[in-house]
């Protein structure tokens, strides 16, 4: 075995070939390359990785989707994360990562099993937990939904309400200069200016905490299932 392949001949599992090709293509994107890809290029080199081609399909079609209000207040809504267990769960693993999760969060929530899985959603203060559990080649896929909707359009609204106060106390300072043009430019800028910064200042705090619950959810769903094994099938 050479230095130039500290391997040699060892063989991989599916998934270490995924874990490489995921490394890899962090390497890959760090690149300033011009080129553009089309779907079905990335299908191909996907298939390559083990990935399905519904999936890479499914995430294309996200990938350029970013709301108006991301946009607006510079981080999603939304936060996710997946888990993927390589033996089918079943309801008694489900109950029991449901479990951990209603004392983590201290919502009871609602547990429904479907066929070929299960979804528990809650709902927190302005916003949303969904957690599904979904029967995939042997194994299990859990994904983890944060959503965070009704606290951006409150941020949206404190952001606007800011924004007025603003406006109104720099248009107060341009009359008091006897000037009501600048009194006028004064409040709609101070208005805009308050109200955007005011927004994504909230937000960016909001949002970091989102993506802390979504990212011990995700810790506690990975310790349970790595610790506890489990081969009853979803039913």
């Amino acid at each position: 075995m050479s230095s130039e392949d500290p391997v040699g001949g060892s063989r991989f599992t599916h998934q270490e070939m995924r874990l490489i090709f995921e490394r890899a293509g962090i390497s890959e994107a760090t690149r300033d390359d011009s080129r553009r890809y089309t779907l079905p290029e990335i299908e191909a080199i996907g298939t390559e990785a083990g990935l399905d081609p519904r999936d890479i399909r499914r995430a294309a079609a996200t990938v350029r989707e970013v709301s108006v209000t991301h946009r607006l207040l510079g981080a999603p809504t939304r936060f996710r994360a997946t888990h993927e267990v390589n033996r089918p769960l079943g309801e008694e693993g489900v109950s029991e990562i449901v479990d951990v999760l209603r004392r983590e969060t201290r919502l009871h929530g609602e547990l429904r099993f479907v066929p070929g899985g299960a979804e528990w959603a809650a709902r927190p203060a302005l916003g949303g937990i969904i957690v599904n559990f979904g029967a995939r080649r042997g194994g299990t896929r859990i994904s983890v939904l944060v959503a965070r909707d009704d606290a951006a359009v409150l941020t949206v609204l404190v952001g606007c309400g800011i924004g007025f106060v603003a406006g109104m106390a720099a248009s107060i300072a341009a009359l008091l200069a006897a000037n009501p043009v600048l009194a006028i430019a004064a409040f709609l800028t101070g208005t805009i200016v308050g109200a955007y910064g005011s927004m994504r200042l909230i937000w960016s705090r909001a949002s970091r905490r989102a993506a802390e619950i979504t990212n011990s959810l995700l810790g506690t769903i990975v310790s349970i299932t790595d610790s506890a094994p489990g081969n009853d099938e979803l039913k």
